[in-house]
C-alpha cells in the first residue's frame, strides 16, 4: 500500500491491486504490462467492496494523469510496487491507460522530476549583445 500520506488520494490502492493481480514475482513478468479502461474500473469496483474505497468509476482515461499531477506521488505510491522496482507510464490507444514499466538503471524515485534544480547556473546572455540579437531576430 501506498506510503501514509494525510488527505490524500486513494488511488495508490488501486495501483497495487492491478501490480499484484499481474505480477509475477517468480519470473519478474507482467501478463500483460498494460492498464485499461475497463480494468481499472473493474479494480475500483472490487476494492469499493472489498476496501471500501469511494473513488468514482468515472474517466478512468486520466487515472494516472490525475494523480502524477500530485506533488506527493512519490510519497504515495505503493510500495510493493517500488520494491519491486516498477512505475507508470502512460498509455494510448485501444482503451490502455498505462503500463507498468521497470526503474531505469539508477532511479531511485518512482516518478522523478526532471526539471529539479541541480545546482548548475546557466551563465546570462551578454547584456551588451542583446539590442543586436533582437534586431538581427526582427530582421529574419
Amino acid at each position: 500500500m501506498g506510503r501514509d500520506v494525510p488527505g490524500e488520494s486513494e488511488k495508490p490502492v488501486v495501483f497495487s491491486h492491478l501490480f499484484e493481480h499481474r505480477y509475477d514475482p517468480s519470473t519478474s513478468t507482467f501478463t500483460p504490462s498494460t492498464v485499461t479502461n475497463a480494468e481499472i474500473q473493474e479494480a475500483i469496483v472490487t476494492l469499493r467492496g472489498d476496501e471500501g474505497l469511494s473513488l468514482s468509476v468515472g474517466n478512468p482515461a486520466n487515472f494516472l494523469k490525475d494523480f502524477l499531477r500530485s506533488w506527493s506521488r512519490n510519497a504515495l505510491w505503493p510500495e510493493d510496487v517500488a520494491a519491486a522496482g516498477y512505475t507508470a507510464r502512460q498509455a494510448y490507444g485501444s482503451g490502455a491507460v498505462f503500463d507498468f514499466v521497470p526503474y531505469l538503471p539508477g532511479q531511485t524515485d518512482p516518478f522523478p522530476y526532471e526539471y529539479d534544480f541541480t545546482g548548475e547556473r546557466t551563465p546570462a546572455p551578454d547584456r551588451e549583445r542583446l539590442p543586436a540579437i533582437r534586431r538581427a531576430r526582427a530582421r529574419s
